[in-house]
């Protein structure tokens, strides 16, 4: 893997306390995998509180006692290791495991970053998803909570798994493959609606455009002033190939969709407003001809929220 660039990341929805303090810091972990264990694990209050409440998640009662064991307790930091590298680190019960942590809430979790990659049929290598990651994750804090069957842990993985598949967007661009946009709907802690992440990959970096969107949802324009914008959701998002244009070296990327934005007024009221357009562009650039593309400075982003027609 490259040297990992600098990495431009906000959010407007605020990370899950319980995880976000720990998980951001660690040793050896800069590629494009390592970045997408620290985003889930960040993320991951969220996403176990969307299969607690979601049917879709499938939980027995034994899983759902569990995963609101691990979503009250939290986490420890994260270490990325190699086992080549550490010989006998991750190998446990005969075999090389992903991850491995200790029987106590609050332990250390490390990761095996030889297993975040996995060559495709062309030997590239491909970076486990978020979705994937959260599942990992959720399987090491369910031992921190005393559950030693691997068996149990990997199939309540498997389950959180799927459930983010499931409520998520991932567009791969036509003219580079290595460039992926990923809209991920969850299911916000109190409010009613589900909200969007908007994040956008390039291979080597994964960057969060959550607040660069949510900085043009018309909130105060529609609701009066001083009324600030809480979530958005986003759906029917596409590529809009009629306006991805080259010049200069560089791809302008056009994205469509459509919005919905829940608001927060001065006196408490959430106020949600459906039937908005969005589009965006985003600039592709590489350093020489033989290069894949990578994402611009996001300071080069741009959306535009308007009426759906």
């Amino acid at each position: 893997m490259r040297p990992m660039k600098v990495l431009w990341v906000v959010s407007l929805l605020a990370a899950t306390a319980a995880f976000a303090g720990e998980g951001n810091e660690g040793s050896g972990g800069g590629g494009l995998a390592e970045q997408n264990v620290r985003f889930a694990y960040a993320n991951l209050g969220r996403s176990l509180d969307m299969c607690l409440a979601s049917p879709s998640c499938q939980l027995t009662a034994e899983e759902t006692r569990l995963v609101t064991s691990v979503r009250k307790s939290g986490g420890g930091q994260l270490v990325f290791l190699s086992e080549k590298e550490n010989p006998g680190t991750f190998l446990i019960d005969g075999a090389v495991r992903v991850a491995k942590t200790e029987y106590a809430v609050g332990a250390t979790i490390y990761l095996n970053k030889d297993l975040l990659y996995s060559a495709n049929a062309k030997g590239e290598l491909k970076a486990i998803d978020t979705a994937a990651a959260s599942g990992a994750l959720l399987h090491e804090l369910g031992h921190q909570q005393g559950e030693r069957s691997h068996d149990k842990l990997d199939l309540l993985a498997a389950k959180l798994r799927s459930l983010l598949l499931l409520d998520t967007q991932r567009l791969t661009y036509i003219f580079a493959d290595n460039i992926a946009l990923t809209a991920l709907n969850q299911l916000e802690s109190g409010l009613a609606t589900r909200s969007t992440q908007l994040l956008v990959e390039d291979g080597e970096n994964l960057t969060d455009l959550t607040s660069l969107v949510a900085s043009r949802v018309p909130c105060a324009e529609i609701f009066g002033p001083g009324t600030e914008v809480e979530s958005f959701l986003l759906w029917n998002l596409h590529w809009g190939h009629s306006e991805s244009r080259f010049y200069g070296g560089v791809i302008r990327m056009a994205v469509e969709g459509n919005l919905e934005m829940q608001c927060k007024t001065p006196a408490g009221g959430r106020p949600i407003s459906s039937g908005w357009a969005i589009r965006g562009h985003l600039n592709l650039v590489k350093s020489h001809d033989a290069a894949p593309y990578r994402i611009d400075s996001p300071s080069s982003t741009r959306f535009y929220i308007t009426p759906a027609e």
